[in-house]
């Protein structure tokens, strides 16, 4: 599983911050680092992760920004299943949402974790500074022991050795072979010692009895003093009960005389009394807003009222709005004629100048102007004369200097002669240039010396085997297969003899060891039988007759000895019976083990023959091969070397045979050239190709001058066209231009005048100027018929208002606004009242609402209007419903008391509460003695041992090896589950020694930079062990290593676990928390080197809080992506 997008919506100190993890190239690491500073939210957004993963749990300490209701995660993840884009929300159920909002069952995100836990999440796929200082630690607790460190390193349990020394402390101290302490030899003394207990107790049958008679007669003064004391209490108690009850009725009776004049009244809720109150609060609102209206009515109609009214000037309103749209163009007229008059007068004027300067004064301009096309046309021709004429002359010229270049190059070649057929000859040349057969005949032969070279190298590298390339390769040669066979099967064998000889020690000391206790318990053994037992019974029983018929000090101590010796011999034919069926079972139990003694000895015996059958396989290969005495490694050794050496001998072969054929290619080269060039066959390869160059150069420069001749040739006659072709240009144009200007002041005028641009130009001017002038005059037209229309519209209007004609425009205006205003007034005033009287009907029907809902509820309850206010009656009412409330109350707590009994007042019973209390007080003092004297006769009872005494004992034993059978069975429970588990241990170590042993040991050699060169197993008694090797020679066991070195071989044991877990197992992103604290920064480089290969195999997340270590990841993982969190969104 891979974690693309994480989205902190609402998370701690986040909000909306989404973080994006792009994916990797293919084959390039998929590791990011995420920099933040101190409190940026690094561990926050572990936290996340997880909560994520497996929900926020019901306390959370990031709810402190956001409500915890409110908190919100979404991730986007890829794995091998597909993709998933979720997020999760604070809930009990149901969290878990897509991005639609739909429910998304947990199974989704368990089925990519693949089963994992919170706990087995943080435990094997995170590791922070903590975590690896408690790695380090647990390595120092664990003495080094291989499979320990393998297994926790693995599954991240960096407490793992602590603890399996606290369980083998707490199994050793219940019971340890040889140790004279713990919970065993302790419950074995405690029964020693209630035994003990047992035999002390001993009394005279007299004396018993006495002391029963005692302790019965004290137990039932005692009882009598408690019965009195008992009754004194049962008055008291009622008597209490009364006195309590007296206030209640006293407060009856005056409940009662309140409800008495309210007794009429109906019932009446809280809700009732609201509603009254709701009511008459309506009923004054909205006859408040009533009157205010109608005072509000009164002043708008007085406004309205006020206002002037002009009906004849609002009649001609649309008049007065044409004749002001017309004023605009009579004021711009009035103020814009004269200026236009004046620019008129100056364009005739400038009329009359152009016709002088033309030579036609007094002429009509209009019939000496042309028009814009004709002018256009005879400006264009005039541009294009000049770029014909001189392109007549430039082609004449360019002409004479082709024939000229021409001339001079015939002069200066010979005639090259006819053109040749080589054709063929630089084919080949080209061809033989591309394949350079004397450079790759060069090459192929020091490919070839190279590969010899090896070839030999490899053949060196068999000893002690000596031979050809033939002969190794047509060797004989066993398969991976049975390579692997024969591996497996050795290391089979090395482990089941390794299995049956611990089997066979432990068998053998168990053996012995119950051999042993066997000889100790015989030697212990009596000579009783159940003779002897009856024999002491029938002696006991005689005496016992004796001692009740005489009851004297004599009959007592033969009874008692008697006693103690049918005892001691019933417990000893106990213990004689019990140590035979003992013996029985040691019997079964040591045959058994015998059997598994045997079994385990023939299983030692097949594992040592499995283990000679692959030896001798092995050496059988080996001895076939030339290698005698070799084993599979070596073997394996030599195979490897053998295809290696045939490889390089396959290079070799192909290496000689391209040497061959490079060489036939350069004789097949040089005869082709020879038969080209009409040379000797067997000329030299070089100087053929010499003359072929020769040759091909030579034709080449004859070509290269008949090309020119062609050349120059081609462009004289180009050059001739080009003249034809200006010239004839030169005459169209002439053409046009007479057609042009015919009939016009140019006509008169030579097409080489240097003055017709310029009359051109007059022409085009007095046409502009002619043109202008017949504008103004039309404008000034239009102004004046502008200024005449404004002037009617006015006078109609005066009219119409019989104003006078002098009046001012302005004045009209003002007396129009003024009219109009005042009617928007007068409008707007009508459609205030209209909508006050519409409220004052809404607020009358409400009223009469209100009224009808106080006539219903008064009905209901009783009210009418002559009484009052209608909230008084129902505040009456509710005070009548709260007395009868009240009053069932008192009757329902005065149910259950006692009542006085006839002459019982407060006054009475007051009294007689005293006298009972001071005569409880005695009966108590009483009672007291009483039950000490019974105490005291039950004490001297018990302190001679009664019959309770022994069965306490007894009891106290039985206890007692219940609680031992218990603590036994849990002993034996944890202690079998410690073997099982160390022999899990033992499997794993086996099983993972070499693959996480060899990684694990190259991660610390490059972590610790080269101090160490790796690690090893040392075999330790039944276990192995972890041992350092340092750079300069020697070992060091794991335990003996310096704190920061012992981090560092953690370190690499979790790397090394990942890569072995991800090859079980999908991975899933692993969290890195400033890990390298107390790193320098090669070993930091060195630890993002591993950390970069971790992420090849899975996605690898590093937070740090150190920006050095960024430009380091970056050195060594150029493609790492680096995340700052300070950075903002």
């Amino acid at each position: 599983m891979r974690l693309d997008r994480l989205d902190l919506t609402r998370y701690g100190r986040f909000t909306d911050r989404s973080l994006s993890f792009e994916p990797p190239a293919p084959g390039q690491p998929d590791l990011h680092v995420l920099y933040g500073p101190n409190e940026a939210g690094k561990s926050t957004l572990f936290s996340a992760w997880l909560d994520f993963l497996f929900g926020i749990p019901l306390r959370t300490r990031y709810d402190f920004r956001h409500a915890g209701p409110s908190l919100q995660i979404g991730a986007a993840l890829s794995h091998a299943g597909g993709a998933l884009d979720l997020k999760r929300l604070k809930r009990n159920a149901g969290s878990l949402l897509d991005r639609y909002d739909a429910p998304v069952p947990e199974a989704v995100l368990q089925g990519a974790l693949g089963g994992l836990s919170r706990e087995g999440y943080s435990a094997m796929f995170s590791l922070d500074d903590e975590t690896l200082e408690q790695g380090g630690d647990s390595i120092l607790a664990s003495r080094g022991d291989l499979g320990e460190m393998l297994f926790s390193a693995s599954a991240g349990l960096s407490g793992l050795a602590p603890q399996l020394e606290g369980l083998r402390a707490g199994l050793d101290d219940f019971h340890r072979s040889g140790k004279r302490s713990g919970g065993l030899v302790e419950a074995k003394r405690a029964l020693t010692e209630l035994e003990r207990q047992r035999r002390a107790v001993e009394v005279s049958a007299s004396a018993l009895q006495k002391l029963a008679r005692e302790a019965e007669a004290a137990e039932q003064a005692w009882q009598a003093a408690r019965g009195q004391a008992e009754a004194a209490q049962a008055a008291l108690d009622r008597l209490q009960q009364v006195a309590q009850t007296l206030p209640l009725l006293a407060r009856r009776a005056r409940l009662a005389a309140q409800l008495e004049p309210l007794a009429a009244l109906p019932e009446a809720t809280a809700d009732d009394e609201a509603l009254a109150a709701k009511i008459e609060a309506g009923q004054r609102d909205i006859g408040a807003r009533i009157a205010d209206r109608a005072e509000r009515c009164k002043g708008l109609r007085d406004q309205r009222d006020a206002l002037p009214q002009d009906a004849a000037v609002l009649a001609a309103a649309p008049a007065i709005e044409a004749a002001e749209a017309l004023r605009a163009e009579h004021d711009a007229a009035l103020k814009d004629l004269p200026r236009r008059e004046d620019e008129a007068a100056e364009a005739r004027a400038r009329i009359r100048g152009l016709l002088a300067q033309l030579g036609q004064p007094g002429a009509e301009p209009g019939s000496l102007c042309l028009p814009e096309a004709a002018l256009s046309t005879l400006r264009g021709l005039l541009a294009r004369r000049s770029g014909l004429q001189g392109a007549v002359q430039s082609s004449a010229a360019e002409t004479a200097r082709a024939q000229a270049l021409l001339d001079s190059e015939r002069a200066a070649t010979d005639d090259p002669g006819p053109a040749e057929e080589e054709a063929a000859l630089a084919a080949l040349l080209t061809r033989l240039r591309a394949q350079d057969p004397a450079e790759a005949l060069t090459r192929a032969e020091r490919a070839c010396a190279e590969a010899r070279g090896r070839a030999d190298e490899g053949l060196a590298a068999l000893a002690p085997w000596r031979g050809t390339g033939a002969a190794l390769a047509a060797q004989d040669v066993p398969g991976a297969r049975h390579l692997d066979d024969w591996g497996r099967s050795a290391e089979a064998a090395r482990q089941a003899r390794a299995d049956a000889g611990r089997d066979l020690a432990a068998l053998a000391a168990q053996i012995d060891r119950m051999d042993a206790e066997a000889a100790t318990r015989a030697a212990g053994q009596g000579g009783l039988t159940l003779a002897d037992a009856a024999k002491a019974r029938s002696r006991r029983e005689a005496l016992w007759a004796a001692h009740r018929a005489d009851l004297t000090a004599a009959s007592a101590d033969d009874f008692e000895a008697a006693l103690r010796e049918d005892d001691r011999i019933s417990a000893a034919l106990a213990d004689s019976l019990a140590e035979g069926r003992r013996a029985a079972r040691h019997q079964a139990e040591r045959a058994a083990l015998v059997g598994r003694q045997q079994a385990a000895e023939a299983a030692l015996a097949e594992a040592e023959a499995a283990l000679a059958d692959a030896e001798k396989a092995v050496e059988r290969a080996a001895s076939a091969l030339g290698l005698p005495g070799a084993d599979l490694a070596a073997l394996r050794l030599f195979l490897d070397r053998r295809e290696q050496a045939l490889a390089v001998l396959r290079v070799l072969q192909a290496a000689e045979a391209d040497v061959t054929r490079a060489t036939e290619a350069r004789r097949a080269a040089a005869q082709t050239l020879a038969g080209m060039l009409g040379r000797p066959a067997d000329e030299d390869f070089e100087a053929l190709l010499a003359r072929a160059v020769a040759r091909t150069e030579a034709a080449e420069r004859r070509r290269e001058a008949r090309r020119r001749l062609a050349t120059l040739t081609a462009d004289l006659g180009a050059r001739q066209q080009a003249g034809a072709e200006a010239q004839a240009a030169l005459d169209a144009w002439r053409a046009k231009w007479a057609k042009a200007s015919r009939d016009t002041l140019l006509a008169a005028r030579g097409e080489d005048d240097a003055g017709l641009g310029t009359l051109l130009d007059l022409l085009d001017r007095l046409g502009a100027e002619h043109r202008a002038a017949e504008a103004l005059d039309d404008r000034i037209a239009k102004m004046q018929a502008n200024r005449q229309r404004f002037q009617n519209a006015k006078a109609l209007v005066l009219t119409a208002l019989g104003a006078e004609a002098g009046t001012p425009w302005s004045a009209v205006q003002h007396r129009l606004r003024q009219a109009q205003d005042a009617a928007r007034d007068r409008d707007l005033l009508d459609r205030q009242l209209a909508q006050e009287q519409r409220q004052d009907g809404v607020d009358r029907h409400a009223l009469a609402a209100r009224d009808a809902e106080a006539e219903r509820l008064g009905a209901a309850l009783g009210w009418t209007p002559a009484e009052g206010p209608l909230a008084a009656h129902v505040a009456r009412c509710r005070m009548a419903t709260g007395l009868r409330q009240d009053l069932a109350a008192l009757e329902a707590e005065l149910q259950d008391r006692p009542l006085p009994q006839e002459g019982e007042d407060e006054e009475s019973v007051k009294a007689a509460i005293g006298d009972l209390r001071a005569e409880l007080d005695v009966l108590r003092h009483d009672t007291e003695a009483r039950l000490k004297e019974h105490l005291e006769a039950r004490g001297r009872l018990d302190a001679v041992g009664g019959d309770d005494a022994l069965a306490r004992i007894i009891a106290e034993r039985e206890t007692l090896l219940l609680d031992l059978r218990e603590r036994a069975e849990a002993h034996l429970a944890r202690r079998f589950g410690l073997i099982a588990f160390e022999a899990g241990l033992r499997r794993y170590r086996d099983h993972h020694r070499s693959g996480m042993l060899a990684r694990a040991s190259d991660a610390f050699a490059a972590l610790s930079c080269g101090a160490y060169q790796g690690l090893a197993a040392q075999p330790d008694g039944k276990s192995e062990v972890l041992v350092a090797l340092p750079a300069g020679g020697g070992a060091k066991l794991a335990a003996d290593l310096s704190k920061g070195t012992r981090f560092q071989l953690y370190l690499a044991l979790r790397i090394a676990g990942y890569h072995e877990m991800a090859q079980s197992r999908p991975t899933v992103p692993f969290i890195a928390d400033d890990i390298m604290e107390t790193f320098d920064d090669a070993r930091s480089a060195a630890a993002f080197g591993l950390l970069a290969e971790m992420s090849l195999v899975g996605q690898v997340i590093y937070l740090t809080h150190h920006r050095h270590l960024c430009d380091i990841a970056r050195a060594v993982c150029p493609g790492v992506k680096v995340t700052d969190l300070s950075a903002p969104s």
